[in-house]
């Protein structure tokens, strides 16, 4: 059961430490959570600097952040936060760069304040993953159901909620959710890789070889599915076709050999 619990885990900090491009939608469905970008306004000079607005200071964040300098774009946050108290785009990037840095008690603490100015279903997806991350699973569950309740279609969303329900040791609930995800996104191959870990806890074999392969058809270079399918070819018997997998897993990815 220890080993299944890591599996989870690593699936869900494989969402939440993401760093990806620029998201221009305040929802999209089908990413997980992405910095706000903000339209760009006039560029002052740099004896002006010290009388920038909220706005601008929110625009030198998230280049920051998309450069990877999360110490500088969490002080920019800070200051267009000082000159707008109320600003929820300021609260939830600062929040997600928080959880960039592994500092999950803080981001929860903006995902909230965002919410209570704003509340957007990418917000309780980011502040989910993040009680996730921190244990706090039950928490976790019910910021993925208020995120479906806000949108229905909200692939990620039901992929976090099933990690929880797995956490949580509810595997049904937890398939009942991967395939939801799938349905949305037939090529969402983190949750194939979660149904066919859950398979495999419900010694569901045949449905979890069936998944991690569904995973590896979409994706050929993932590593960690040519892995784990190679582990439960070896727990089975198949001695040949679990040399092969794990070959494989080697050749893509040194951590696998």
């Amino acid at each position: 059961m220890a080993s299944f619990i890591r599996q989870i885990i690593l699936a869900s900090l494989l969402l939440a430490l993401i760093t990806t491009a620029c998201d221009t939608s305040a929802k999209t469905p089908t990413s997980t959570p992405e910095p706000t970008q903000i339209p760009p306004t006039a560029t002052p000079s740099s004896n002006t600097l010290s009388s920038l607005t909220s706005q601008q200071y929110m625009e030198k964040a998230y280049k920051d952040s998309m450069k990877g300098e999360y110490q500088k774009a969490i002080a920019n946050y800070n200051e267009a936060i000082r000159l707008d108290p109320q600003y929820a785009k300021a609260y939830y990037n600062r929040g997600l760069t928080y959880s960039h840095i592994g500092q999950y008690d803080k981001s929860v603490q903006d995902y909230t304040e965002a919410i209570r100015f704003d509340p957007q279903p990418n917000t309780y997806l980011g502040r989910g993953i993040s009680y996730n991350v921190l244990g706090e699973s039950d928490l976790a569950v019910q910021d993925f159901d208020e995120a479906i309740r806000l949108d229905p279609q909200y692939t990620k969303a039901y992929y976090n909620r099933g990690v929880s329900y797995n956490v949580l040791g509810l595997s049904e609930l937890a398939i009942q959710d991967f395939d939801e995800a799938i349905r949305l996104d037939p090529q969402y191959t983190k949750a194939y890789y979660s149904r066919a870990v859950t398979y495999r806890h419900l010694e569901h074999y045949d449905k979890a070889i069936q998944d991690y392969s569904e995973t590896i058809r979409i994706d050929p270079q993932n590593a960690m599915a040519y892995h784990s399918r190679g582990i439960l070819y070896d727990e089975l018997g198949q001695k040949t076709n679990a040399i092969a997998d794990k070959k494989r897993a080697c050749e893509l990815d040194i951590r696998f050999c």
